[in-house]
């Protein structure tokens, strides 16, 4: 005879440290780096690659990624952190360090979730030979409650990214990039986004906000003119959802 039967909680996370599709100089696909995911059970799940070079293109020292997923009394907590380290693409994207953080912190009851990107950092980051420094406005333990977002995050939509608050069950992509503090007459930032002549557009730390998931990349370059082809990095994503018992 069958157990009385519980609501579960599945949980849902991965991370990825680089991955690439390049057509020009060379056709070829950069396959996911330091790519891993959680059983639906929860648990721990860690990877970790490195140094790398990619035909002189695309090089890194060390990547790594890592999941913890756990129950607790009156919660289900999931944490995604991953990490580049000495980072070079094409000599015109460079980091010492780059880290996507994100933290999830769902009630028993699945009605509230408490997200956290507090951890996520560029260090050093040089784009076209220049340093920037973006300020990052994080989002901390605010409320997804019932399909609504109740925290405010930056939107980029705008020219001029501005806190609101968003209430579309659909979702939404942001940024944690409130400020990219680069001034260069030679290179046009615009939002969380760089444009660099003779190379592609950089866009920085992009969050995708969806009911009750987040996602975030930390760096999404498309390539031009002599190189062509995408590029991605620092990408971290989680969610959860508590499911009613089957019907017996």
């Amino acid at each position: 005879m069958l157990k009385k039967q519980f609501p579960t909680y599945f949980f849902h996370a991965h991370g990825c440290a680089f991955g690439a599709n390049f057509t020009k100089p060379v056709c070829a696909v950069v396959e996911s780096q330091a790519a891993t995911a959680v059983s639906s059970v929860g648990g721990h799940a860690h990877t970790s690659t490195g140094p790398f070079n990619f035909k002189e293109m695309v090089r890194y020292e060390r990547a790594s990624t890592q999941i913890a997923a756990i129950s607790e009394d009156d919660s289900f907590d999931t944490v995604v952190t991953c990490s580049l380290e000495g980072v070079n693409i094409f000599n015109q994207f460079t980091a010492d360090e780059i880290v996507a953080h994100l933290s999830v912190k769902s009630s028993s009851d699945g009605k509230t979730m408490l997200f956290n990107t507090l951890g996520t950092r560029f260090v050093n980051l040089r784009v076209g030979g220049l340093h920037v420094n973006p300020t990052l406005v994080h989002e901390r333990g605010n409320q997804y409650h019932s399909g609504k977002c109740v925290n405010s995050v930056i939107d980029v939509s705008s020219k001029s990214p501005i806190r609101q608050e968003h209430d579309n069950p659909r979702g939404y992509l942001t940024s944690l990039v409130s400020n990219l503090n680069l001034e260069c007459e030679h290179i046009q930032p615009h939002g969380n986004a760089i444009y660099v002549p003779d190379f592609g557009v950089v866009y920085l730390a992009e969050y995708l906000v969806t009911p009750y998931a987040r996602q975030l990349n930390m760096f999404r370059i498309q390539f031009g003119c002599g190189v062509d082809g995408r590029a991605s990095g620092g990408g971290v994503g989680a969610n959860g959802q508590t499911c009613p018992p089957p019907s017996l």
